[in-house]
């Protein structure tokens, strides 16, 4: 759920402009024909460099906290959640780089 509800609002908010301005997209889940990208797009993980910014914002300034001092474990939840949520989708992408890449090797032997 951690990576999928900025996509989500995208989606809403894609689909409310194009019913406001009476246009249409064409639209596919997977691109046919098309080999699979090397290199990662920075828009795929621009929305969680963001929250990671965002949430850091709070604990890098070192406020001592005050009453709010409980909300900084939330942060750090938040924050960890979300470096492994980047970590996960570096990965993964690497994983299916390189399996494409071998499975494509295969065919050309």
């Amino acid at each position: 759920q951690i990576v999928r509800w900025p996509w989500v609002i995208h989606g809403s908010l894609m689909g409310i402009k194009l019913a406001i301005f009476r246009s249409k997209v064409e639209f596919r889940v997977t691109p046919k024909g098309a080999l699979l990208q090397r290199s990662l797009s920075w828009k795929v993980i621009a929305p969680y460099i963001a929250i990671l910014v965002v949430t850091f914002t709070p604990t890098l300034l070192g406020q001592d906290g005050g009453p709010a001092k409980g909300y900084y474990f939330f942060l750090i939840i938040i924050q960890i959640s979300y470096i492994a949520a980047v970590a996960g989708i570096v990965l993964v992408h690497r994983h299916e780089v390189s399996k494409s890449t071998n499975s494509q090797r295969r065919q050309n032997v």
